[in-house]
């Protein structure tokens, strides 16, 4: 099993028509246990009941998350995420990443680990390619129930969200739209409330269980019925709760030009191929723009459309 997973694309119901990109037979959370000792987990209970990730086994019950509704928010205020831009990868890095720790075909648990344990090499994932929705004490935490707690960054090219479960990574597109074209950082920003809308709205009412280890058969399937409930419910808090964040994200979207223009990276549908040689080659360009230049200098993050 690779950890290339569920990789959503945020704001996960609007953009390429495409709601969550599955990614292949890894376990919902093993990322987080593969990542538990690492800098950007915080192993302790935080205050407003909080959880760490993987923090307790099974957390959230066999039918868990079967069926879930958006909640109803008010005076919702989102806040303003960083893009990051932090040069602490190499290029190589970044494909070696993508390759031991994302891509079906090549990535088990043993490669990545063995990836990981190069110190620079973890510096690379978890201080920039993969980012936590919400932090505590300067580390990721996972949240329980509502009010689902502010995000807060910056975002890397990866938005890991949990609650407590791992409900899924998600392309970082608003950040991606900000870095790539900062004329339009300000649609950047819309995609980034709507997301954070949709997490507010779903995330405390759609819990996706935690367990520690290789989860068994009930309950993988119990995290992904979970995660599933979660997308539905998406779907529909753009349709009510979140739709005047929804519709500002649609609007500016649509002011770009076909293929996305200097976001083409963003915008251009790669991301959210279901043809993994497509979307790892745009993996690798999204790390690049987020977190390359250790090596002082990276694959260009913008193309006119050639691989």
């Amino acid at each position: 099993m690779s950890l290339k997973k569920i990789i959503g694309v945020a704001s996960v119901a609007t953009l390429f028509g495409v709601s969550m990109y599955g990614m292949g037979c890894s376990s919902a959370t093993t990322i987080g246990n593969i990542l538990d000792s690492g800098p950007t987990r915080d192993t302790s209970l935080p205050d407003n009941n909080v959880p760490s990730f993987d923090s307790g086994g099974d957390t959230g019950g066999g039918d868990s998350g079967a069926s879930c509704s958006p909640l109803t928010l008010t005076n919702f205020t989102p806040v303003t995420i960083t893009a990051m831009n932090n040069p602490v990868c190499t290029h190589d890095q970044i494909v070696k990443a993508v390759a031991e720790c994302f891509n079906n075909a090549t990535a088990t648990n043993a490669t990545c680990t063995a990836y990981l344990a190069v110190p620079a090499n973890k510096t690379c994932l978890l201080s920039c390619m993969i980012s936590p929705y919400l932090t505590k004490n300067g580390k990721g935490a996972a949240f329980s129930g509502n009010p689902v707690p502010p995000a807060n960054g910056p975002w890397g090219s990866l938005i890991e969200v949990a609650n407590p479960g791992v409900v899924g990574d998600f392309f970082n597109i608003g950040g991606c739209i900000q870095l790539a074209d900062p004329a339009q950082a300000d649609c950047g920003a819309k995609v980034n409330a709507q997301f954070q809308c949709e997490v507010s709205a779903c995330g405390g009412n759609c819990p996706v269980p935690s367990v520690q280890g290789t989860p068994n058969a009930q309950q993988q399937a119990a995290i992904t019925a979970a995660q599933n409930a979660f997308q539905s419910c998406v779907t529909a808090a753009d349709a009510a709760t979140c739709k005047p964040f929804a519709d500002a994200s649609t609007t500016c979207l649509n002011t770009f030009p076909d293929g996305g223009g200097a976001a083409s990276l963003c915008l251009n549908g790669d991301l959210g191929s279901n043809d993994p040689t497509i979307s790892d080659a745009a993996f690798i360009k999204l790390a690049d723009l987020f977190c390359g230049g250790a090596d002082g200098g990276t694959t260009p993050p913008s193309d006119s459309g050639a691989d």
